[in-house]
């Protein structure tokens, strides 16, 4: 046994590495280090927030465009509506006359000379 612990305390501990643990330098301590390139998965939530504005922003115009829009055809319509109301009023006026100037005129007073 006494083998086993003089090999055993000769034995190296395994080194862990641990990145809280280790300091790195750059090569060039004067020089500024140039800036690492930006990855794509960095603009995922940017875009994803840009698109989301974008979809609002064209939601919130539509729905102004298309209030507009139904106001303006609504007006169309009523004044489509009343120009064809007068056009009727004006047809059955004429009627009128026709069928009240083509029916002779009786006195009241024949109900009376007929019975």
């Amino acid at each position: 046994m006494n083998k086993f612990l003089i090999r055993y305390s000769q034995m190296r501990a395994p080194r862990l590495l641990r990145s809280y643990s280790t300091v790195r330098f750059n090569e060039n301590f004067n020089q500024q280090a140039p800036d690492p390139k930006p990855k794509i998965s960095q603009f995922k939530y940017p875009l994803y927030h840009t698109f989301l504005l974008a979809s609002t922003a064209y939601m919130g115009f539509h729905v102004v465009w298309y209030h507009l829009e139904y106001k303006e055809v609504e007006k169309d319509l009523k004044e489509k509506a009343e120009r064809l109301e007068n056009e009727m009023q004006k047809a059955l006026d004429e009627v009128r006359i026709e069928v009240v100037d083509s029916k002779p005129k009786r006195s009241w007073l024949t109900f009376w000379r007929n019975s």
